[in-house]
């Protein structure tokens, strides 16, 4: 009674739980691409990110994205098509980016060329259609998934960008501006490169799972990192192929980037818990 009732409390148990069986989910992939004890200690890493460290256990939709973003790849490579394409459309509806999930998917498909498996990302196209079709019924607003973004531009970030593009132009007038959040714009330059990165190593690994995080990756800068700028570091970080490329084989250098994750995680927690940092 008490767990129905609490609505926070209801909202942490779901976020553990996904959070937990999405781990067990991503060792299983990273084992089909890697030793067992590489594959261990990926997952390791992976789940050691700041943001995914954060926001596995926080009240978001981000554990229930990351879940059905695996499971729908498990599934492909499991060769169950049907339960592939339910995961994708239970990512699609817990995040639209999930609609991106197609893609490895698709790309699978069509290298191999089945072309009549394509039948099965169809579905998740067509959940997306139809929350669009929802939301303009209810606010009359076609273009309702985008203008929800406007939310988040407030009188600030429109000065911020603002500023930004006087810069870009040589005029420096509104500079000041920018200082203060100058931190902020380096760490999510910072991560827009790591997860690059990451991306490319995946891609050499599995080129359908290196192309879902370039296109994320890209989607998330265009639709995400100009009105949200703060919350790049967590949209972008639950890309869950980029944990593929966090494998290292130097021992000395794997122990330092573990020290590193460690240290970052307290921080990172502490700016979660104390400012606007990574929401």
């Amino acid at each position: 009674t008490f767990i129905k009732m609490n609505i926070w409390i209801s909202a942490f148990i779901i976020s553990i739980v996904f959070g937990t069986l999405s781990i067990i989910l991503f060792q299983k992939i990273a084992e089909k691409y890697l030793s067992k004890n590489e594959a261990l200690k990926t997952t390791l890493f992976y789940f050691l990110f700041p943001p995914v460290f954060i926001f596995l256990t926080a009240c978001y939709t981000e554990p229930i994205f990351l879940f059905f973003s695996l499971l729908s790849w498990y599934f492909h490579l499991s060769k169950n098509k049907f339960k592939s394409a339910l995961s994708m459309m239970a990512a699609t509806m817990s995040r639209p980016n999930g609609i991106l999930t197609i893609i490895p998917i698709t790309y699978d498909y069509l290298v191999k060329r089945k072309l009549k498996s394509l039948i099965y990302v169809v579905p998740s196209i067509l959940i997306l259609f139809c929350w669009g079709l929802y939301s303009y019924k209810s606010t009359g607003d076609p273009f309702m998934l985008l203008s929800a973004r406007l939310y988040w531009k407030t009188d600030k970030i429109q000065a911020i960008k603002t500023a930004f593009l006087q810069l870009l132009q040589g005029k420096t007038s509104l500079f000041f501006m920018l200082q203060e959040y100058f931190y902020i714009g380096l760490i999510g330059l910072f991560f827009i490169g790591l997860t690059l990165f990451l991306s490319y190593r995946v891609w050499k690994i599995n080129r359908a799972l290196g192309l879902y995080g370039f296109i994320s990756i890209l989607a998330i800068i265009c639709f995400g990192f100009s009105t949200s700028y703060v919350s790049f570091p967590r949209l972008i970080s639950f890309i869950f192929p980029i944990g593929l490329g966090l494998n290292f084989k130097n021992s000395f250098f794997t122990i330092m980037i573990l020290i590193s994750f460690l240290i970052l995680d307290y921080a990172a927690w502490l700016f979660f818990l104390t400012t606007s940092f990574f929401h």
